[in-house]
């Protein structure tokens, strides 16, 4: 290893790795013409330094596995005076679109 932090490459990647550990991290960009930032950047830039180490700390919601159930969670479904236990909420009428849900036992399947 001894080699290497006298080779002039090492030498070099060293600087460069020190140059950048030692940028401010909210330096001027060079891309912008070295311009401060923006105080909308700079507002976020201030307040991720806070929020950074919070991400992944919260357990996140559960998600529902069914995607047709989360699209008719929030949504308020009508009865179905025909069918007893039914009721539907139409979403678009041509062509027809709906949301349908039964109770529990309301429908059986005919048997022949």
């Amino acid at each position: 290893m001894k080699f290497l932090s006298s080779s002039p490459i090492a030498v070099q990647v060293f600087k460069i790795v020190n140059t950048w550990l030692d940028t401010p991290f909210k330096s001027p960009c060079p891309a912008n013409d070295n311009k401060p930032w923006p105080q909308e950047i700079e507002n976020f830039l201030d307040k991720s330094l806070v929020e950074m180490p919070e991400i992944g700390k919260s357990q996140p919601k559960p998600i529902d596995s069914c995607a047709v159930c989360s699209l008719v969670k929030n949504r308020e479904l009508n009865p179905i005076d025909l069918i007893p236990g039914g009721s539907m909420k139409i979403v678009r009428e041509t062509p027809t679109s709906a949301f349908v849900r039964f109770k529990v036992g309301s429908v059986k399947p005919e048997t022949p």
